[in-house]
């Protein structure tokens, strides 16, 4: 199962979640509440602290995505007005 499937099925705040045998129990603690695009906040927050730019977090969660400037997108939708 993924992060999210366990996330529905246990009706957890977040994807982002660890989990502990304590007994007979399974202890599960959620970080934040997820939205479901895939980031994690504090991931993210992590990977910029150690000195990540932008393109490097978007592109480690966002596998195969192109970052680039959005002004040639931009002018073409003014364009069309």
């Amino acid at each position: 199962m993924t992060g999210k499937q366990i996330r529905e099925k246990l009706g957890l705040t977040s994807s982002d979640f660890d989990w502990e045998r304590q007994g007979n129990q399974i202890v599960i603690t959620t970080k934040g509440s997820g939205h479901g695009v895939g980031m994690s906040q504090y991931g993210a927050n992590g990977m910029a602290r150690e000195g990540k730019t932008y393109e490097d977090i978007v592109k480690y969660y966002y596998k195969g995505v192109k970052v680039q400037s959005s002004s040639k997108w931009l002018n073409t939708m003014t364009a069309k007005k």
